[in-house]
């Protein structure tokens, strides 16, 4: 996958994706032409990280959690921890969180990057 095709699909930017490369956040290969490309896991690395963002974490925050790749249906980040989860445990690890968390589906990032056709967001209209 391009970095255009996978700025589409995690609504983020392309310096945004050259940052997170850079810091290494997440991983990608280089085409003979020097492009990054990325596989199917690093792209689902990419879109995890883009979801924590867009819900408000820091990339500090991110880096520290040591999100490399995915190993459940879903991620659970409390405070300074984050917990992968399967489909049947992740009502129990909601509630032995002892303050308030974030969910990230996994399987709904996969759905949103594997699509035939990338996802049309609205462009905000400028006053």
């Amino acid at each position: 996958m391009t970095t255009e095709e996978l700025c589409q699909r995690t609504r983020t930017t392309p310096r945004a994706i050259q940052w997170w490369c850079e810091k290494y956040l997440i991983e990608c290969r280089y085409t003979d032409r020097g492009f990054r490309d990325f596989d199917l896991s690093q792209a689902l690395t990419a879109a995890i990280v883009a979801e924590l963002r867009y819900k408000g974490l820091s990339l500090h925050r991110i880096r520290r959690l040591g999100i490399a790749e995915p190993l459940g249906a879903y991620l659970v980040v409390t405070g300074e921890m984050a917990v992968w989860c399967g489909e049947q445990d992740v009502i129990p690890c909601l509630a032995a969180c002892p303050g308030p968390c974030l969910v990230v589906s996994v399987e709904d990032l996969r759905r949103r990057l594997y699509d035939q056709d990338p996802p049309r967001f609205s462009r905000r209209a400028r006053n």
